[in-house]
């Protein structure tokens, strides 16, 4: 298996922005038509060989003491993908200007995809048996939403606001 870099994330102090590779750039025609996309980067400073056998782990804060690999978003992983969604502010050449991206400077982007609702959003999210362990007991989250400046926690239809604490690191 081969995979190829694509790109960097750029963080500036004005913002941040994908750096596609010249070679790649007409894979960016009709991106500006969309407003949102997925970025596939890789977590590179936590790409340790020693890590890459941990399967549980204790990732947040305020969360459980052991949570599997594959029940978590955290960076540390067998290989060390990350997929974030962001808003496209502009595109300019080979450089997708975005809201915001928790990725670090020079981060290697593996992919890039549009956000299609059609194909994004769960029709029926009640019918999504995904759960957030917290000690023994598991609550049924239908959707959780962290933002840079505004968090929500919808659990069982109800919103909890500024909860991202528990999903600190």
């Amino acid at each position: 298996m081969e995979i190829r870099e694509i790109g960097k994330v750029k963080q500036m102090d004005t913002g941040v922005y994908l750096e596609v590779l010249p070679e790649y750039q007409e894979g960016l025609i009709g991106l500006d038509d969309f407003s949102h996309l997925y970025v596939l980067y890789w977590f590179h400073h936590l790409d340790i060989p020693e890590l890459r056998g941990v399967t549980v782990s204790k990732p947040y804060t305020n969360g459980p003491d052991e949570l599997g690999t594959f029940a978590t978003r955290g960076p540390v992983r067998p290989n060390p993908i990350a997929l974030s969604a962001a808003k496209i502010m502009n595109i300019q050449g080979n450089k997708i200007y975005l809201e915001y991206l928790d990725a670090e400077d020079d981060s290697p982007i593996l992919d890039i995809k549009p956000y299609t609702a059609s194909s994004d959003i769960l029709e029926r999210p009640s019918q999504v048996q995904s759960g957030v362990s917290i000690g023994r007991k598991v609550l049924k989250a239908q959707e959780i939403l962290i933002g840079k400046q505004n968090s929500i926690l919808q659990i069982k239809g109800r919103s909890l606001r500024n909860e991202a604490s528990f999903f600190e690191f």
